[in-house]
């Protein structure tokens, strides 16, 4: 059984992206952080607020996205560090 975890906007209203890759990265200085990977045919408008509920515990994105258009395959990946 292949685990998903769902992006929420801000208001919780709406499901921004779903993945299947998440990268728990541990506390420093008493935060904690994921990395979040996604796949998709077009870019995802994530904003400052967006939201991921992983381990009982939900995680805000803090920074901008980073993009990277694959050459060959033509999908943008998008990796978040919330």
């Amino acid at each position: 059984m292949t685990r998903e975890w769902k992006v929420y906007s801000s208001d919780g209203k709406t499901v921004k992206a779903t993945t299947k890759r998440v990268e728990y990265n541990g506390e420093y200085m008493g935060s904690c952080s994921l990395t979040v990977t996604f796949e998709s045919p077009v870019p995802i408008n994530f904003e400052i607020g967006d939201y991921i509920n992983y381990r009982l515990e939900r995680f805000y994105l803090n920074v901008v996205a980073i993009v990277e258009e694959a050459m060959l395959e033509k999908r943008f990946k998008e990796c978040l560090c919330v």
